[in-house]
């Protein structure tokens, strides 16, 4: 008999799903991890981080006025990925860390391509805006290596 509590772990093509109460959620895997850091090096190095919006703080490690300041202003200069966290290297010599967590995502997009969910966190590069739902973030000024 299976329960609708029932927790499962099953593969569909490269990404791995957790089955939790009758839901099915995509785990980012390594190969898209791998994609988001591509794509970010293209469209964002060298850009500066105009500003930045949290909607839930328990996303981010410190205070969002803490946060924002530690942020806004900056200029990213590398996206590195780390197993399953992206690190964003901003000029000031800290490191934005990303975990997208169970089925988190990052889309890159303006005011009008703003995906209708929740964003925890938005970072705006001028005209384009980059999204965050369903992530984790932290502010580091080193990470190991």
């Amino acid at each position: 008999m299976i329960s609708s509590y029932m927790i499962g772990l099953f593969f569909s093509n490269t990404n791995l799903q957790y089955y939790v109460q009758g839901r099915v959620y995509i785990l980012p895997e390594l190969p898209e991890m791998e994609n988001y850091k591509r794509i970010f090096e293209q469209k964002l190095i060298g850009r500066k981080i105009e500003a930045v919006e949290v909607t839930r703080e328990k996303t981010i490690n410190k205070p969002v006025v803490e946060f924002v300041g530690a942020v806004q202003g900056k200029t990213l200069v590398a996206v590195e990925r780390r197993a399953k966290h992206l690190i964003f290297k901003l000029n000031s010599g800290e490191n934005l860390l990303v975990h997208l967590m169970l089925g988190g995502l990052m889309y890159i997009g303006s005011e009008q391509d703003s995906p209708d969910r929740t964003k925890q966190v938005t970072i705006s590069f001028g005209n384009d805006l980059l999204f965050f739902i369903g992530i984790a973030f932290r502010i580091s000024s080193s990470i190991i290596k």
